[in-house]
C-alpha cells in the first residue's frame, strides 16, 4: 500500500511539474501525454548499465542528466523525421478541429436557449420531485409517479445543462472527442503511438543521454581520458547516431516542396552522402509509415538496360515486402499491445451488453413507471448501436485498405516475374474419325487436345522496360500518396563511376525513368556534377542540368557537429580529444569515426593526451608514406623511396617532425617535376602533422580549448585546422599557406614554403 501511495504521489508530482513548465510551441509542450511517455523512456534508459557506469565513473549527477535530456525531447523526436512529421500533421489537424468545435459550440445561438431551458427543466424536475415526496404520504401510487417524472426531468435537464456548458470549455471538447472516438483524435493518438514506437525501436534515447553526460562533465575541457565503452563507434551507418545537419533539413524541406523529381546529392567522399540518402531511402520493416523505399548502388561497369531492370526488380520487392502482412512487426511489445487492446475492447463490450440486458429487463418486467423504462431502453440501445456502428466502420475501412494492399502486392509480384522472363503459351488440338462397328460405313470418333505453358528467359526491349517501370511506379505512388506516404528511390555511388563522361552518359541513358509524379529519386553525384549544375546558363545544357531538379551539397562537418556526433556515440572523450579527431579527419564523418577508434585504442595504451595525439599523427604519416611508395614515379626515384622506407620502418620515431620535414625538403628542385610534386605534397602533410603535435600537447589548457572552439567570429580555430587538412586534396601550395596561417593563430613559428 505504501509503494502504491508513493507511486501515485510521484505520478501526480510529475504531472504538476509538466503543468508548471513554461508553455512552448514544441510538440512535447503541447502534448502532455507525449511528454510524460518520453520522460518515462528517459528514466528507463538511465537504468542501463552503460549509462549508470558512466555517470558513476565521471561523477555526473543523475538528476542533472535527466533534466538536460528532458530539455532535448524535441530533438529526440526529430531523429524519427517521418513519424514526427506524420504526428505533427495529425496533431495540428486535431488541434484545429478542437478549436473549431470549441468556437462553434461557444457561438452557437441555440446554446443559450438550451442552457435556459435546462435550468428551467431542473427547477421543474426539482419541484415535481418535492411534490411527489409530499404526496407520497397520502397518495402512494400518484406520489411515486410524480416523483419518478420529476427525477427523470431533473436528471435529463441537468445532463443537458452540463453537456452544453462543458462543450464551451476546452476540457469538455477534449473529453467529447475521446468519448465519441473523433477521427481527428483517433489519428492523432495513432500517430503518437507510432512515434513512440519509433523512438523505442531505434533506441534514440541512449545517444542523447550520452551527449548529456558528456556535456555535464565538469572536466569536459580537460585532457583526462575516461572512455570505458566505445560500442557506439562500431557501426558507421547506425541510424540512432545520425547527427542532424543543415543539408538534411534542406533535403527534407525540398522533398515536401516537390511533387516528385530527381535530386542529386554531391560532396566529397566520406562526407556522409550515403548516410543522408539512407535516412530517406533505407527500407524499414516498420508499418508506422506508408512510404515505399528502395536503394541500389550504381555499377562501375554499367549497362543502362540491365541497371533499370535491377531497379525495377528492387522496387517490386520493396512493394511486395511493404504490403505483405508477413512482414508486420511481431515483437513481444506489439503482440502485448494488440492482446491488451483486444481484451479491453472485449470486456467493455461485454459490460455494455450486460448493462443493456439489465436495462431491458428492468424496462419490460420490473414494476417501474413507463417513462423510466423508455429512458433505459433509449440509453442502452444508443450505446450498443454506437459500438456496433463503430466496429463495422473500422472493419470496413481495414478491409478496404487490406484489399488495396493485396492488389498492389499482386501487381508487384507479377511485374517481378515479367522482369525475369516472358510467358509463352502453346495450345494444340487434333481429332480423327474411325469405325469399329459392323456397319456399311465404319464410323468412330477419337479426339485429343493438349495445352502447355513454357517459360523462357527472353529480354524485354529497353523502351518496354522503361514504360513498364513508369506505369508500375505511378500506380504505387498513387496508392502510397493516398495513405500519406511517398515513393523514394536511391541510387548510390554514382560518383564512383570511372569518369565524369561515363557518369554523364549513364545519366543520359537512365533519365527516361525520372519525372514520375510523386516518385522521388535521390542520386549521389560528384562535385564535378555540382559544378556543372551551378554553371547552367553559361553553357549548353549538359546531362546533369537536364537530369536533376536540384543538387544539394553535403559539406564537411563543423567542429560543433563533430563534437555532437562523437558525444552521441561514446562517453568519456573530452573536447581536446574531439578537436584532435576533428582536425585530423578534416571534418569527414567516416574518417572522424575511424580516427576516434584509433585515438581510443592509443589512449588506452599511453594514457597521456600528448602521446596519444603524437602517436595518431605519426601513424597517419606512416600510412601516407606507404601509399606514396607504391606509385610508379616514386619507385623510379631511389632517394625518395629510401626516405619513405625509413619512415615506414620507424627509423624516425625518436626524431621530431621538424627534422623529418627538413630531410624531405632537402632535394626539392633537383628531381623530375612529377616526383617533385609528390615530395612537396608529402612535405605539406608532414608540416600539417607537425602543427597538430605543436597544438595538441600538454600545454593545451581549458582556456585555449574554449577560445579555439568559439565560433562567434564565424570560423573557430579547430575548424581552420580541419579545412587545412581538406585543402591538401585540392592544392598543396594553397594548403601550405593555410597551415602557416593556422600556426600564426596559435602563435607558432612558420616554415618557409618549398613552393616559393
Amino acid at each position: 500500500m505504501g509503494k502504491m501511495f508513493v507511486g501515485i504521489k510521484g505520478w501526480l508530482s510529475s504531472i504538476t511539474e509538466e503543468l508548471n513548465d513554461d508553455s512552448e510551441a514544441s510538440a512535447t509542450h503541447q502534448d502532455l501525454s507525449l511528454r510524460l511517455k518520453l520522460r518515462g523512456l528517459v528514466k528507463a534508459a538511465l537504468q542501463e548499465e552503460e549509462i549508470r557506469h558512466a555517470m558513476a565513473e565521471l561523477g555526473v549527477d543523475r538528476d542533472r542528466t535527466y533534466d538536460m535530456t528532458s530539455r532535448q525531447l524535441d530533438k529526440i523526436l526529430e531523429e524519427a523525421p517521418d513519424e514526427h512529421k506524420k504526428y505533427r500533421l495529425a496533431f495540428d489537424d486535431y488541434s484545429t478541429a478542437l478549436e473549431s468545435s470549441l468556437r462553434s459550440a461557444s457561438s452557437n445561438p441555440t446554446r443559450e436557449v438550451l442552457l435556459s431551458r435546462s435550468k428551467q427543466g431542473c427547477l421543474i424536475g426539482a419541484a415535481l420531485l418535492i411534490i411527489g415526496l409530499m404526496l407520497g404520504f397520502w397518495l402512494d401510487f400518484a406520489g411515486t409517479i410524480i416523483m419518478a417524472i420529476g427525477l427523470t426531468v431533473f436528471l435529463l435537464s441537468a445532463a443537458l445543462f452540463g453537456a452544453n456548458h462543458a462543450r464551451a470549455t476546452i476540457f469538455g471538447q477534449y473529453f467529447s472527442f475521446r468519448a465519441t472516438n473523433n477521427p481527428y483524435h483517433r489519428l492523432m493518438v495513432s500517430a503518437r503511438a507510432q512515434l513512440i514506437n519509433a523512438v523505442v525501436d531505434r533506441n534514440l534515447i541512449v545517444p542523447i543521454l550520452r551527449q548529456s553526460i558528456n556535456q555535464a562533465r565538469r572536466d569536459r575541457l580537460g585532457q583526462k581520458f575516461a572512455v570505458q565503452d566505445s560500442r557506439g563507434l562500431s557501426d558507421l551507418h547506425e541510424s540512432a547516431y545520425r547527427v542532424p545537419t543543415g543539408v538534411s533539413q534542406e533535403l527534407s524541406e525540398l522533398l515536401d516542396q516537390l511533387s516528385g523529381g530527381s535530386i542529386g546529392i554531391a560532396g566529397p567522399r566520406g562526407a556522409g552522402k550515403s548516410s543522408l540518402m539512407r535516412i530517406h531511402c533505407e527500407v524499414r520493416n516498420s508499418r508506422a509509415t506508408a512510404d515505399v523505399r528502395c536503394m541500389v548502388s550504381a555499377p562501375v561497369d554499367y549497362v543502362a538496360r540491365e541497371f533499370v531492370l535491377l531497379l525495377f526488380a528492387m522496387l517490386c520487392r520493396s512493394v511486395s515486402q511493404r504490403f505483405s502482412h508477413r512482414h508486420a512487426p511481431t515483437s513481444r511489445r506489439t503482440v502485448g499491445r494488440k492482446l491488451e487492446y483486444f481484451a479491453v475492447e472485449t470486456i467493455a463490450f461485454v459490460i455494455l451488453i450486460s448493462l443493456f440486458d439489465s436495462l431491458l429487463w428492468i424496462g419490460l418486467y420490473a414494476d417501474v413507471p413507463i417513462v423510466i423504462s423508455i429512458v433505459f431502453l433509449l440509453i442502452g440501445g444508443w450505446m450498443n448501436l454506437s459500438i456496433v456502428t463503430g466496429e463495422i466502420v473500422r472493419l470496413v475501412r481495414r478491409g478496404r485498405n487490406s484489399r488495396k494492399d493485396r492488389y498492389l502486392r499482386r501487381i508487384a509480384q507479377r511485374n517481378l516475374a515479367r522482369v525475369r522472363y516472358l510467358q509463352t503459351q502453346s495450345t494444340s488440338w487434333s481429332g480423327s474419325i474411325k469405325t469399329s462397328l459392323n456397319l456399311p460405313v465404319s464410323l468412330g470418333f477419337d479426339a485429343q487436345r493438349s495445352h502447355g505453358v513454357s517459360r523462357a528467359e527472353q529480354p524485354l526491349s529497353y523502351p518496354e522496360i522503361v514504360r513498364e517501370f513508369r506505369v508500375f511506379a505511378r500506380t504505387v505512388s498513387q496508392h502510397v500518396n493516398d495513405r500519406g506516404g511517398r515513393v523514394t528511390i536511391g541510387v548510390d555511388e554514382l560518383d564512383k563511376i570511372g569518369s565524369a563522361e561515363q557518369a554523364e552518359k549513364f545519366l543520359n541513358e537512365i533519365k527516361s525513368i525520372f519525372g514520375i509524379p510523386q516518385v522521388y529519386f535521390l542520386i549521389t553525384v560528384s562535385d564535378d556534377a555540382l559544378t556543372a549544375f551551378e554553371r547552367r546558363g553559361f553553357q549548353l545544357r549538359d546531362a546533369f542540368d537536364s537530369s536533376f531538379d536540384e543538387i544539394l551539397r553535403v559539406e564537411l562537418l563543423s567542429y560543433e557537429e563533430s563534437r555532437r556526433l562523437l558525444y552521441r556515440r561514446v562517453i568519456g572523450l573530452t573536447e581536446p580529444y574531439v578537436a584532435f579527431c576533428h582536425a585530423l579527419s578534416a571534418g569527414l564523418a567516416r574518417d572522424l569515426i575511424r580516427t576516434a577508434r584509433y585515438v581510443i585504442r592509443a589512449a588506452n595504451l599511453h594514457s597521456e593526451f600528448a602521446r596519444t595525439c603524437s602517436s595518431a599523427v605519426r601513424v597517419d604519416i606512416h600510412r601516407k608514406a606507404r601509399a606514396l611508395s607504391q606509385l610508379p614515379a616514386v619507385k623510379d626515384n631511389a632517394r625518395l623511396l629510401l626516405q619513405l622506407h625509413k619512415i615506414e620502418s620507424g627509423q624516425h620515431e625518436g626524431q621530431p617532425l621538424s627534422q623529418l620535414l627538413h630531410e624531405i625538403l632537402q632535394s626539392v628542385g633537383s628531381e623530375a617535376e612529377q616526383v617533385l610534386a609528390l615530395r612537396r605534397q608529402f612535405a605539406t602533410y608532414i608540416y600539417f602533422g607537425m602543427t597538430l603535435q605543436d597544438i595538441f600537447n600538454e600545454d593545451l589548457d581549458e582556456h585555449q580549448v574554449e577560445a579555439a572552439a568559439d565560433n562567434s567570429s564565424g570560423l573557430c580555430a579547430f575548424d581552420m585546422l580541419a579545412r587545412t587538412r581538406s585543402a591538401m586534396g585540392i592544392n598543396s601550395e594553397f594548403a601550405w599557406q593555410l597551415i602557416s596561417d593556422c600556426r600564426r593563430v596559435w602563435n607558432l613559428e612558420t616554415c618557409d614554403s618549398p613552393f616559393a
